[in-house]
């Protein structure tokens, strides 16, 4: 009667092994890696608000040909510090 069973009790064994490992690297990524200070690291590090203002500048470029309204009036109104602003207050926000 033992001996019947011991192949499943073996592949039980290994998924409650499996799904430990797994439990524990979700609660490792939750914990280290899935935080803000992270990702306003990440922030800095690439510069997302160069790379957004220059996404948006080729933007309104683009668009101010089709509607007449020269570029320079949105731009003029954007400025790069509320740009960094605007990004991490969203970050912020995705993790509350």
């Amino acid at each position: 009667m033992h001996i019947k069973l011991y192949p499943v009790k073996i592949i039980l064994a290994f998924l409650f092994v499996f799904c430990l490992l797994g439990t524990e690297l979700t609660l490792f990524a939750k914990y280290t890696a899935l935080n803000h200070a992270t990702f306003e690291k990440v922030v800095e590090s690439e510069q997302l608000e160069d790379k957004t203002y220059a996404t948006l500048e080729n933007y309104f470029q683009t668009r101010s040909n089709s509607t007449g309204i020269p570029a320079s009036v949105y731009l003029n109104t954007i400025d790069k510090n509320n740009l960094r602003e605007g990004i991490l207050i969203s970050v912020y926000n995705a993790f509350d």
